[in-house]
């Protein structure tokens, strides 16, 4: 299972899009600062930085922060998949949608948030810290746009078939390919895979894999 921290870094991941529009934003404001400053008479470069000074910082934070928390993200992917066991997966089935959801609830409504902006800055973070919190503790890490981005498909299935509590899968196989490569029987693929956390599962893809592995 991974620790609390790799939790954390699949949480601050999934707002890599957020971070990368925050760029663009502050990228904006130093070109429109620049435009205003170049027909100064005392224009030089030092009055251009001064003045951007603080899109520049932002820039480097969120910058640092995407490239960061994606590499972080690939080594907690490699390192978690490196131990599997074999499991069953009973009537599994597609669940993407979830991503659509995270990007419409806790992305797009960020969008205009002034990034530059001290008042919107903080009630922006104390609203990432709270949403966090709330996705470590119930495992809702798993809904990374990141992830998706890496063609990771995420499927929820049951454990066996008198139970209806639903788990999740996170894998780049197919439906079908998992089907090919695993043991299926009574709709059920037995496969060997990584647990994550005590509801979801991750099958890293390779081309190692033989069919009923």
């Amino acid at each position: 299972m991974i620790t609390r921290f790799s939790k954390w870094i699949l949480y601050i991941s999934s707002y890599i899009p957020l971070y990368i529009i925050f760029i663009i934003s502050n990228s904006f404001d130093i070109y429109s600062g620049y435009l205003e400053i170049k027909i100064r008479e005392d224009y030089n470069i030092n009055l251009l930085i001064d003045a951007a000074k603080k899109n520049i910082v932002l820039i480097i934070v969120f910058l640092c922060l995407s490239i960061f928390s994606f590499v972080l993200l690939i080594k907690i992917i490699k390192a978690a998949s490196s131990s599997t066991n074999y499991n069953d997966f009973y009537c599994l089935k597609r669940n993407n949608e979830k991503i659509n959801e995270y990007i419409l609830v806790y992305i797009l409504p960020f969008i205009t948030v002034n990034s530059n902006d001290f008042k919107a800055l903080t009630m922006f973070l104390v609203i990432f810290i709270v949403i966090g919190i709330v996705s470590v503790r119930n495992d809702l890490v798993y809904v990374n746009p990141i992830l998706y981005m890496l063609q990771y498909n995420i499927y929820s299935f049951t454990g066996n078939q008198e139970t209806e509590e639903r788990f999740i899968l996170i894998t780049k196989y197919s439906i079908l390919e998992l089907k090919k490569i695993g043991r299926f029987e009574n709709n059920c693929i037995r496969i060997r895979g990584s647990k994550l956390s005590s509801n979801v599962y991750l099958i890293k893809k390779t081309h190692q894999q033989n069919p009923g592995d």
